[in-house]
C-alpha cells in the first residue's frame, strides 16, 4: 500500500511550498494515500499566492498538485470527525505546510478545533513524525521557547 501521510495547509504564506509538497508526495512510489486539510485561511492563500480557484473541494488536490492527484484525498478542516482524526487510523506521518504561528500555538497548547490540529494532536500523542512548517516571520519573544529568552 504505501505510506499514508497527512499534509495540512494553514494561512501562513508560502502557498507554493504546500503545492511542491503535494506534487512531491504524489510522485514518491514510497507514499500511497495522501490525506489533504487546508484551512479556511489556507485557501485565501492558495488563492491569492498561486492564483488559483479552489472553491470546488473535488478540484482542491489536483488543482495544488497542478494536475492529477490519484493518491489524495481532500478532506474538509471542519470534519473534526474524518478518519485522520483518530489515533487508530494508520498514519506514517504528517506535513504541516506552510504553518501559521496560530496553528503552531494551537498544536502546543493541544487545542483541537480543527481536522489539522486534531490530526496533528493524534500524531504527538501516538509517537508519530510531525512536521511544522512555520512561516510566520519575525518570531517574537512570544514564538520562542522559555529557556531560549535573554
Amino acid at each position: 500500500m504505501g505510506k499514508i501521510i497527512v499534509l495540512g495547509v494553514t494561512g501562513a504564506s508560502g502557498a507554493v511550498f504546500a503545492r511542491r509538497a503535494i506534487q512531491m508526495l504524489e510522485a514518491d512510489r514510497r507514499v500511497g494515500k495522501i490525506h489533504l486539510v487546508v484551512s479556511g485561511s489556507g485557501l485565501k492563500v492558495l488563492r491569492e499566492e498561486l492564483e488559483v480557484e479552489v472553491s470546488k473541494s473535488v478540484a482542491v488536490a489536483a488543482t495544488l498538485a497542478g494536475g492529477p492527484a490519484p493518491k489524495t484525498e481532500y478532506l474538509l478542516d471542519s470534519d473534526i470527525g474524518a478518519s485522520i482524526a483518530s489515533g487508530s487510523y494508520p498514519v506514517d506521518g504528517m506535513l504541516v505546510m506552510p504553518c501559521s504561528t496560530g496553528c503552531l500555538a494551537q498544536i502546543a497548547n493541544g487545542i483541537s478545533s480543527t481536522l489539522i490540529e486534531r490530526a496533528a494532536d493524534v500524531c504527538l500523542k501516538e509517537g508519530r513524525k510531525l512536521i511544522l512548517a512555520v512561516r510566520d516571520t519575525p518570531l517574537s519573544r512570544v514564538h520562542l521557547n522559555e529557556r531560549s529568552r535573554a
